[in-house]
C-alpha cells in the first residue's frame, strides 16, 4: 500500500485523434511517478457501441502499456469508426487518474462511393413516365449527390430536361429511381434514343460497367400522309414548265423533315413525241411545309397534235406514308395542245366575172407567230383546173384572205364555180401546225356578165 500523496498517476490517450483506415491506432495507458509497485488499470475501450473491459497490468518499473487496433483498407465505402476509452480508477491509495478519464479517436474511411446506373427496361412508349435506377455500393448513412448528363437522339422529352442534371441518393437508401416524363401527341418524329450518363463528381467514382443507361422511346403518333393535290393535271403546252402539286397532311405537327421520291414517265411507251422531259428525284418537306411542286419541263414543238399524257409516280416516302397506304401513287398529266384552229368561209356566195373571189380565214388562240395555211382551189368548166395556194397569217393577225382573181373575157361562157378547201398538211408533206375546223371548204359562183345577142330575120 502506498501513501495517497505519493500514489502514481495514470492517464490514457490515443496515438492520434484521427487516422485513415489501413493505419494502426494505439491506446496508451501511462503511469507517472512512483513505479515500484505493480498496479492494475481497468479500462473500457473499443469501437463505440462495441466496447470491452480490459485490465492493464503495470509491473514494477513498467510505466506504459498499449492496446493496438488494426484497421484495414477494404476499398469499400463505409462509415467512419469511432473509438472510445474510459479509465476506471481504483482505490486512490494504489494510483490516481491524471487528465481526462475518457478519450476518443476515429478511424476515417478513405474510400469513395462506387456509383452506377442501369435501365429498368429498354423500351418505353411515349407519353409514359420513363424510369432508370442509380445505385451505390456503400453504406446508407450519408446522402450521396451524383451528377447526370441526359441526352437524346430524337424528340422524346422537353429540351428543359436535357443536359447536366444533379440528383441525390438519400440517406437510408443506396438506390434512386428518377422519373422522366416523355411527350406524347407531339407529331410523328420517330423513335428516340434516350441516354443518361453518370458524370464525374467529388465524393464518388463511376462503375465502369454501369456508367450509362440507354433506352428507346417509341413514337406512337401517326405518320403524316403524302398525296397528290389532283390526280389529273392539265398543263398548257406553251407554259414552258408544268407543276404537279404534292401535299403533306397530318393531324399533328410534323417536327422533322419528310421526303418522297418521284418519277416522271411517258404514259404511252410507243409514242415517239417528246413534249416533256422525263426526270426523277425527291421532294423534301421541311418542318411546317405542307405543299411542294414537281416541276416538269414542257417542250413547245409548234405542231398541232392530240394532248400528250405522262405519268407522275410517288414512291419511297421517308417519315411519312402514301395516301391509302399504297406503295406508289399515280397522277396523270396532260399537255394541252395550244396550236391555233383555222376556219374559212367565202366572203360572198356569188360574184360577177372580173371580180375577185375572196375566202376569209380566221385563226383562234395562238396568234403571236406567223402561220402558213395550205389551200386547194378547184374551178369548174369552162375553166376547169386545180391549184394549191398558201395563205400567210402575219404575226399578231388573227385573219387572212385567199383571193382568187376571175377574168372578164368578154366571151359568153356561162356560169362556173370556184371551190376552196383547207388541205390536211401531213397529206402534202407539210408539218401540221394548226387545226382545221369545219367547214373545210366553201364554194362561190362566178356569173358571166356578157349580154345575150339574139338575131331576128324579117322575111316579110
Amino acid at each position: 500500500m502506498v501513501d495517497n500523496d505519493t500514489a502514481p498517476q495514470v492517464s490514457i490517450s490515443f496515438s492520434q485523434e484521427e487516422v485513415e483506415e489501413g493505419t494502426t491506432l494505439i491506446l496508451w495507458v501511462t503511469r507517472t511517478g512512483q513505479d515500484t509497485n505493480p498496479i492494475e488499470v481497468p479500462v473500457t475501450t473499443g469501437p463505440v457501441g462495441d466496447q470491452m473491459h480490459v485490465v492493464f497490468g503495470l509491473d514494477p518499473g513498467v510505466s506504459q502499456r498499449r492496446l493496438t487496433y488494426l484497421s484495414f483498407d477494404d476499398d469499400h465505402k463505409g462509415p467512419d469508426t469511432h473509438y472510445e476509452a474510459t479509465l476506471h480508477p481504483l482505490d486512490p491509495e494504489f494510483w490516481v487518474p491524471a487528465g481526462n478519464t475518457t478519450v476518443n479517436a476515429s478511424v476515417l474511411d478513405n474510400d469513395l462511393y462506387t456509383v452506377g446506373i442501369e435501365r429498368i427496361r429498354i423500351k418505353w412508349d411515349e407519353g409514359r413516365p420513363l424510369r432508370f435506377r442509380i445505385f451505390h455500393d456503400g453504406h446508407t448513412g450519408e446522402e450521396v449527390p451524383v451528377n447526370l448528363l441526359i441526352e437524346e437522339i430524337g424528340n422524346a422529352v422537353s429540351d428543359d430536361l436535357l443536359g447536366p442534371r444533379p440528383a441525390r441518393i438519400l440517406r437510408g437508401s443506396n438506390t434512386l429511381t428518377p422519373v422522366i416524363y416523355t411527350e406524347a401527341n407531339d407529331g410523328s418524329d420517330g423513335d428516340a434514343i434516350f441516354t443518361v450518363r453518370l458524370q464525374p463528381w467529388d465524393g464518388y467514382e463511376i462503375d465502369p460497367d454501369n456508367d450509362i443507361a440507354a433506352m428507346i422511346v417509341k413514337d406512337l403518333d401517326p405518320l403524316p400522309v403524302i398525296r397528290f393535290r389532283d390526280n389529273r393535271v392539265d398543263i398548257p403546252e406553251a407554259a414552258g414548265t408544268g407543276e404537279v402539286f404534292v401535299e403533306l397532311e397530318s393531324v399533328l405537327p410534323v417536327p422533322r423533315r419528310v421526303s418522297v421520291g418521284y418519277e416522271i414517265v411517258d404514259s404511252a411507251a410507243a409514242d415517239d413525241r417528246e413534249d416533256f422531259t422525263a426526270s426523277s428525284g425527291r421532294l423534301t418537306f421541311e418542318p411546317g411545309e405542307t405543299s411542294k411542286a414537281i416541276e416538269v419541263e414542257i417542250l413547245q414543238d409548234r405542231l398541232a397534235e392530240s394532248d400528250e399524257q405522262f405519268s407522275v409516280y410517288l414512291k419511297e416516302p421517308i417519315f411519312a406514308v402514301l395516301e391509302d397506304g399504297q406503295q406508289t401513287l399515280l397522277a396523270v398529266a396532260a399537255i394541252v395542245d395550244d396550236e391555233p384552229t383555222v376556219t374559212m368561209e367565202a366572203a360572198q356566195e356569188a360574184v360577177t366575172e372580173g371580180t375577185d373571189v375572196v375566202f376569209n380565214l380566221e385563226r383562234t388562240e395562238s396568234t403571236a407567230e406567223e402561220l402558213t395555211a395550205y389551200m386547194r382551189v378547184h374551178k369548174s368548166a369552162p375553166f376547169a383546173g386545180r391549184t394549191q395556194e398558201t395563205v400567210v397569217f402575219q404575226a399578231g393577225d388573227s385573219t387572212a384572205q385567199l383571193v382568187i382573181p376571175t377574168e372578164d373575157d368578154d366571151a359568153r361562157r356561162g356560169t362556173y364555180t370556184v371551190r376552196a378547201g383547207m388541205e390536211h398538211p401531213p397529206l402534202i408533206g407539210k408539218p401540221r401546225t394548226y387545226w382545221r375546223e369545219a367547214p373545210l371548204s366553201d364554194i362561190v359562183t362566178v356569173r358571166d356578165n356578157e349580154l345575150v345577142v339574139r338575131t331576128f330575120c324579117n322575111d316579110g
